[in-house]
């Protein structure tokens, strides 16, 4: 893949992410895909799984908005971004995090591995009194 085309690939996960679709995000990923949120949890294998992981997310939370703050592209397969997140809870307050992705595609623009790190420490994330 091209520098382009990864970039354009992260901007359709982001889309994915924030339409809250299952069928679209999951659909973003390899069938054999591996997820790892956060980095130290419970690795998600397939499509299955991942699309499990991110009903959990979908459960507890209306929205995740990602903002990317730096890429980190590097083809023809991989890239990092940093980022800030607003999750707009379905009860509570919304929340905002700090995190790092990597992402490792297959030439078609699946994605085949995607590892996140955050930290609900306080250094990394803060509740915010946004609407």
């Amino acid at each position: 893949m091209t520098r382009e085309q990864i970039e354009r690939r992260l901007e359709e996960y982001r889309a994915a992410l924030r339409s809250m679709d299952p069928d679209r995000w999951v659909g973003m990923f390899a069938e054999d895909a591996e997820v790892q949120d956060p980095v130290g949890g419970q690795v998600h294998r397939g499509h299955g799984q991942v699309r499990a992981f991110f009903m959990e997310v979908r459960r507890r939370r209306k929205l995740l908005d990602m903002i990317p703050e730096a890429s980190y592209i590097t083809p023809p397969n991989g890239a990092a971004v940093m980022w800030s997140l607003r999750a707009v809870q379905r009860s509570g307050p919304d929340v905002t995090l700090k995190g790092i992705s990597t992402y490792e595609f297959r030439e078609d623009g699946k994605l085949t591995r995607m590892l996140v790190y955050w930290s609900s420490d306080p250094a990394w994330s803060r509740e915010s009194d946004r609407p």
